[in-house]
């Protein structure tokens, strides 16, 4: 069980343990349907970032700040299979 968050990441978990767990079917998002290359549902740059930051904000951060993106494998999706993501907020030693 958890909490609703945000349309892209989807339900905040209720796990024991300093990291925050977020966890969404990505092929339930219906515009993500509509950002495809060949036929195949591409997650679009864009929604790495707005992760990322919706993230931050649920999670109170007070400074958020992306550096040095890379999208090392692209997210793909088809009708077919499940687009099941986590989203994991693990502590540093900074903080």
């Amino acid at each position: 069980s958890g909490v609703w968050v945000h349309p892209l990441l989807g339900w905040r978990l209720n796990l024991a343990g300093r990291e925050i767990v977020y966890e969404t079917d990505l092929t339930q998002v219906d515009y993500l349907a509509d950002h495809r290359v060949g036929g195949t549902i591409v997650m679009p740059a864009t929604g790495y970032l707005e992760l990322a930051l919706a993230a931050g904000h649920d999670a109170s951060f007070k400074f958020l700040e992306i550096r040095d993106l890379k999208i090392r494998r692209p997210m793909l999706f088809d009708e077919q299979t499940t687009g099941r993501v986590q989203v994991v907020l693990a502590p540093d030693g900074g903080g």
